[in-house]
């Protein structure tokens, strides 16, 4: 009897733990967006974040009268986990626009890469997922968050 109840507390024990390193990743599968209209362009910022773990991020240019797409400004690939509150990040690739050949382009420019994490914290309320960003260097220019809404799942 002893036995049974120490092997019940340990199965429940490992069963914890185990959680603590995959976190929920269903909590932000799918793609979440953002789009603003500035100057003559409409800019959507897409986030998709895959059940395998891997994520792309791009930012993309298009006209805002037809919504046809016109070049992109930057895009962004790598691996993410969630554990808790917060989301982890390790960008693997990433390349930009060239804005010397103008506001958007087709192919980008790879870029060199910090592969460290990075760790910040967010909230879903809804549909809407809000990342939230660590304090801004002296004399930077930061911004303290980035709100998306879902697209799909």
């Amino acid at each position: 009897m002893r036995y049974s109840i120490v092997l019940i507390s340990l199965a429940g024990i490992i069963a914890s733990c185990a959680d603590l390193g995959s976190g929920d990743l269903q909590i932000v599968d799918g793609q979440w967006f953002q789009q603003e209209r500035i100057e003559i362009f409409l800019y959507k910022y897409v986030w998709t974040f895959n059940p395998n773990r891997t994520f792309t991020i791009v930012r993309s240019v298009h006209d805002p009268f037809t919504n046809t797409l016109l070049g992109y400004r930057f895009k962004s690939e790598g691996i993410y986990n969630v554990v808790s509150s917060i989301l982890i990040m390790t960008t693997k690739r990433e390349a930009s626009n060239d804005d010397t050949r103008g506001p958007y382009s087709v192919e980008l420019v790879p870029m060199p890469v910090n592969r460290k994490a990075v760790q910040n914290e967010f909230r879903i309320e809804s549909n809407t997922l809000t990342i939230f960003y660590g304090p801004c260097p002296p004399n930077a220019n930061c911004i303290d968050r980035t709100t998306l809404q879902r697209f799909s799942r």
